[in-house]
């Protein structure tokens, strides 16, 4: 799915952009470790690092991976070319701190955004991110480790109180004690469970990347659209996806208020016509129903949720309402959504049929 993947790669490229970091202190509290963090990330200009992702995701339950080559440059520059998997490799992201577009090479495709200047901090806005990690957790020092021949401090930071861009449970850091580069990021949700890690190799600073670098020619004959475009174009009805699914699509008779259908996503290739996710919106929040005739989505979930009862039959409820899990005859399903009750939850999961 297209929009999974530019929003889950975005999402990875915040941390990724904001954690710049030089220096080399021996015998530091946590606190202070964090302190040198953040000073240095104005030391540095531009930075040249390969990243590798893996996601623990509730869509499949299955780890998704994923690995870049990034290219940053202050204060808002950044290209970055996708290594795996293999359905995106070749593609480019490129922002010159104005524009952001994402080019696909094998449909000669090119979606812009435009980049705010002023306001509440951005997806992009890195800086903004990862200060507000370190100026709103308890730091705690858990110890030195070697990663991949490199001494580092392994740090964890666990939020004070919820902002309004602190996404994770806690968050460790293992740091390079002679760069003070990150060399692994672990993301914990859902009572410490594991969700995302990021590994960065290949770390260059302060090169000189050229600003040339950002600047993005449209190539040849691409056709070009912004983001809302393409989420237009790329809106499938309910009865177009039903004439290629191999079983019968369902879907909720009640909805809360102000939520609406958008559109139905089937373009996952590990899942073929086996899988489909219907989106619904109310404009601010989205609500999405994943589908899978093989079960799946759900089989890894069940290990760490709360059971709640489904038309009189057993469900599991992830992450304090985040999803939900059930089934119905052969067909697993997962309602996500990252605002509803549990009591709407439930609500919704019992109208569909």
């Amino acid at each position: 799915m297209k929009y999974k993947t530019i929003a889950g790669v975005i999402a990875m490229v915040v941390v990724v952009m904001g954690v710049m970091f030089t220096g080399c202190v021996e015998d530091l509290s946590p606190t202070q470790i964090a302190k040198k963090m953040q000073e240095k990330q104005d030391s540095i200009e531009d930075i040249t690092m390969t990243i590798k992702g893996y996601s623990n995701s509730y869509n499949f339950g299955e780890t998704t991976i994923i690995e870049i080559k990034q290219i940053s440059k202050k204060p808002k520059m950044m290209r970055v070319e996708y290594i795996q998997p293999a359905e995106i490799a070749g593609q480019i992201m490129v922002s010159d701190g104005k524009t952001l577009w994402m080019y696909d090479p094998t449909e000669n495709q090119v979606i812009t955004m435009d980049i705010p200047e002023t306001g509440q901090p951005s997806e992009m806005d890195h800086m903004a991110f990862i200060a507000e990690v370190l100026n709103n957790s308890e730091i705690s020092f858990l110890g030195s480790e070697i990663i991949d021949g490199h001494s580092t401090y392994v740090i964890e930071m666990i939020p004070e109180e919820t902002g309004e861009h602190v996404f994770h449970e806690k968050t460790i850091f293992w740091v390079d004690k002679v760069t003070w580069m990150p060399l692994r990021i672990e993301m914990y949700e859902n009572e410490s469970k594991l969700v995302n890690t990021m590994e960065f190799k290949n770390i260059e600073i302060n090169t000189g990347v050229p600003d040339s670098v950002f600047e993005f020619k449209i190539p040849e004959g691409a056709e070009v659209m912004t983001r809302e475009e393409s989420r237009e174009k790329e809106k499938v009805t309910i009865e177009e996806a039903q004439a290629n699914s191999s079983f019968d699509i369902l879907g909720p008779t009640y909805l809360p208020s102000g939520y609406e259908f958008d559109t139905v996503y089937t373009g996952d290739p590990k899942h073929n016509d086996s899988m489909i996710r219907l989106a619904y919106t109310n404009g601010e929040d989205s609500l999405a129903l994943d589908e899978d005739i093989e079960l799946g989505i759900g089989r890894k979930l069940l290990e760490s949720s709360e059971n709640v009862t489904i038309n009189e039959q057993e469900g599991k409820l992830i992450e304090d309402g985040r999803a939900l899990y059930w089934t119905i005859d052969e067909i697993g399903l997962i309602l996500h959504s990252g605002s509803l009750s549990k009591d709407e939850m439930i609500r919704i999961a019992e109208s569909v049929g």
